[in-house]
């Protein structure tokens, strides 16, 4: 017997638990909501998005240091877009989020934090719905519509900006840490 459609599905370790937390019934919003940074940042991690985001800051934040005159508005999105993203899905989301918080006004340090929080919004989206995908290819509609609505749910709770903050380095905030996990009985339920 398995111990449910987390353990096959063909995604991160962060994103199985992740699963894992939303398809079951005692854990929290909370405890779920405390998954998707760790599921994000698997993959970060594994799509090398610090080198990527070492160009981001250059482009967004040491540019306008560097130089006597700012670059243009359009000058900027040129340099993103000519960015490597291309083999890895969240550098491409993080690369067109970052385009469009350039284009809609932002700059420097407001364009980096908006533009990460929101390609990690779209990649938490995307992983929500592959997810379901899974589940509904290994168990039944009900249960992949539970897991998926309970991946959004922990998503809605989640600080996409103070995740794109941790991520980026721009403060000292510590990185994500590890999921608390209950093996016990006598650890039970959180109470409120």
């Amino acid at each position: 017997m398995s111990d449910g459609p987390h353990r096959s599905l063909p995604m991160r370790n962060g994103w199985k638990k992740l699963a894992e937390r939303g398809d079951g019934k005692l854990h929290t919003p909370e405890q779920v909501s405390a998954a998707v940074p760790l599921a994000l940042a698997d993959d970060w991690k594994e799509e090398r998005c610090d080198g990527f985001m070492k160009g981001v800051k250059n482009i967004l934040l040491e540019g306008d240091q560097n130089t006597l005159f700012k670059p243009s508005k359009q000058e900027t999105i040129d340099a993103l877009r000519n960015l490597p993203g291309s083999g890895y899905p969240l550098r491409a989301m993080l690369r067109d989020a970052l385009v469009q918080a350039v284009d809609d006004g932002h700059n420097g340090e407001a364009a980096l934090v908006k533009g990460t929080a929101d390609g990690l919004a779209i990649r938490c989206s995307a992983g929500a719905r592959q997810v379901e995908e899974h589940y509904l290819l290994k168990s039944n509609e009900n249960r992949a519509t539970h897991v998926r609505g309970r991946i959004e749910d922990g998503a809605f709770r989640s600080d996409f900006d103070a995740m794109a903050r941790s991520f980026c380095n721009l403060n000292k905030a510590s990185s994500p840490s590890a999921i608390n996990k209950y093996d016990s009985l006598d650890d039970g339920v959180p109470h409120p």
